[in-house]
Formats: C-alpha cells, sequence, structure tokens
C-alpha cells in the first residue's frame, strides 16, 4: 500500500492514493496563538481541525472531529525531534519514528503497537515537500489515522 503526499512549505499537503486525492489540510497561522490545521477527506468535507502550538515539540489541541467518520477517541504527542504518536483511547498507539540525519536519505519509520508496519520517505532536493508513504501491507483499520498523524505533524513543517 503506497501513498504520495506533496504540497509547497507550510501551506498544507495532498496525499494521493494512485492518483486519486484522499486527504488534505490547510493552514491558518497565528504568531501568537499557534497554528490552526484543518484536514479534509477527498470531498471537502471537513473531518479534523486540530489547534498546534509549537515551543520545544508541539503540542495539539483537538478543536473539532468528525465523529462519524473518525469514530474512535485519539490524542496526538509530538516531540519534533525523534517520534510523533497518535494514541488511542484503548492505548495501541501509531509512531512516527523519524530518522533522519541531514541531506542523507530522511525518513521515518511508522511503528504501529511496537511492530514496524511501512516508511515515510522524503524528497529533500525538490521545490516543494515531496513524501512517500507506504505501508508493508494493508493497513485499513488504522490507515486514516496514520494519515492524519502525518498530516497533523508535516503540515505545518517549515524549513526556510
Amino acid at each position: 500500500m503506497s501513498f504520495i503526499a506533496s504540497g509547497s512549505y507550510s501551506n498544507g499537503l495532498k496525499i494521493y492514493k494512485s492518483s486519486d486525492l484522499e486527504l488534505y489540510s490547510t493552514i491558518k497561522k497565528s504568531w501568537f496563538s499557534g497554528s490552526l490545521i484543518s484536514i479534509f477527506n477527498s470531498e471537502n468535507q471537513l473531518i479534523l481541525e486540530i489547534k498546534e502550538s509549537r515551543f520545544f515539540g508541539s503540542k495539539f489541541k483537538i478543536i473539532f472531529k468528525h465523529n462519524s467518520i473518525l469514530k474512535r477517541q485519539f490524542l496526538i504527542k509530538d516531540s519534533n525531534l525523534a517520534n510523533s504518536e497518535l494514541i488511542f483511547e484503548n492505548n495501541d498507539k501509531i509512531t512516527l519514528a523519524r530518522k533522519w540525519i541531514p541531506l542523507v536519505n530522511p525518513y521515518s519509520k511508522i511503528i504501529y503497537n511496537e511492530k514496524v508496519i511501512g516508511k515515510v520517505k522524503m524528497n529533500i532536493f525538490s521545490l516543494e515537500r515531496n513524501y512517500e508513504i507506504n505501508l508493508n501491507h494493508a493497513q485499513t483499520e488504522i490507515e486514516l489515522y496514520l494519515l492524519i498523524l502525518f498530516l497533523c505533524t508535516e503540515s505545518n513543517v517549515n524549513f526556510e
């Protein structure tokens, strides 16, 4: 299972599966109160809105969640340095474990409950951000939540 994510710096991302749009994010920046990240599905339905504040790691506060699409309860944690995590109410956990040496093959491992299930590769030699998200096997029960974690933690990244 493979996805492509792309977008300009600090301006949201779009995620495609076989050239079909799956999800996309938009960013509204506010210098003192953090950024508002909105995530939409392919039918332009708002499915999640999160307030992100950055200061020695990101803090995420869910402002709106479309409960008929996102049925499970969760929270998101991001250290900005090593790992991003989406933790469900039953303590199941999706982790993006960053393995990044500047200019040398930056990527993240995708881990679900301590088992590596895929990898995210980043193309750093581009005017836009381009990612390849690869899952070892179809993970239909967590796929949407994995993509949401990715959008929440990568949409507002700024490499200026």
